[in-house]
């Protein structure tokens, strides 16, 4: 069931987002962070994010990190990160690609 998969997608990254800070104490769940998000039916994750620290290599890690925290929950099939509004942001792409 697609939407079965997608819904415990969601329920997973809702919690993980609601119990996570980025490497400087800013909530993960905060929407000047995590700018847009989408979740296919066959549990495919996509996110557009603002890192507060655009110049941090901490916060390149923290996102590694965060990747395989998402891509390891149920109903979760993949996880694709979209830097947006930052300087270098195509480098940031480049790098979690």
């Amino acid at each position: 069931m697609p939407g079965k998969t997608r819904d415990y997608a969601a329920r997973s990254l809702a919690r993980i987002l609601k119990e996570r800070t980025d490497p400087h104490g800013y909530p993960m769940n905060d929407e000047t962070i995590v700018r847009r998000l989408t979740i296919s039916d066959e549990g495919g994750v996509k996110m557009w994010l603002k890192p507060k620290m655009a110049h941090c290599p901490c916060c390149l890690h923290d996102l590694f990190l965060l990747r395989e925290e998402i891509v390891n929950q149920k109903g979760v099939s993949s996880v694709k990160f979209e830097i947006v509004d930052i300087p270098g942001s195509e480098e940031w792409n480049a790098a979690l690609s």
